[in-house]
């Protein structure tokens, strides 16, 4: 009887040192995990959409790729340049061009090298005129 006692006070504490360990690294697992919204504007197709991201990903531009909102880009020297977003392509010939701000204010990187923080916003707003 003592013996059997003791094998289930092992296991329970065992359960509970377990249970434990999981928990914690459950926890750190997802501490990474930011909620942002990104909006997509354009006037001349007279689009405006907000959206709500949960993710882990680091930076915007993998966000963008990885949920299909960028449909077009080129890799230059200079990062991603996007062309073309849910399908509404610029128009250089016409001075339209992709911009990017974070919660209002311009973006002083692009979109690939900008991190994404938790309860941010990431505009991409077709603008015309350089």
């Amino acid at each position: 009887m003592k013996n059997r006692v003791k094998i289930l006070v092992a296991l329970l504490v065992a359960i509970v040192v377990f249970s434990g360990i999981g928990f914690y690294f459950y926890q750190r697992g997802n501490s990474d995990v930011k909620e942002v919204t990104v909006e997509i504007i354009s006037k001349r197709d007279d689009f405006n959409e907000k959206e709500n991201y949960k993710t882990n990903i680091e930076y915007l531009g993998d966000l963008l790729k990885e949920e299909n909102i960028v449909t077009d880009y080129e890799d230059s020297e200079y990062g991603m340049y996007i062309h073309g977003v849910k399908n509404m392509a610029d128009d250089p010939s016409a001075q339209y061009w992709w911009s990017i701000s974070v919660d209002g204010k311009s973006a002083t990187q692009g979109a690939d090298a900008l991190v994404l923080e938790d309860g941010k916003t990431y505009t991409l707003e077709l603008k015309q005129g350089y």
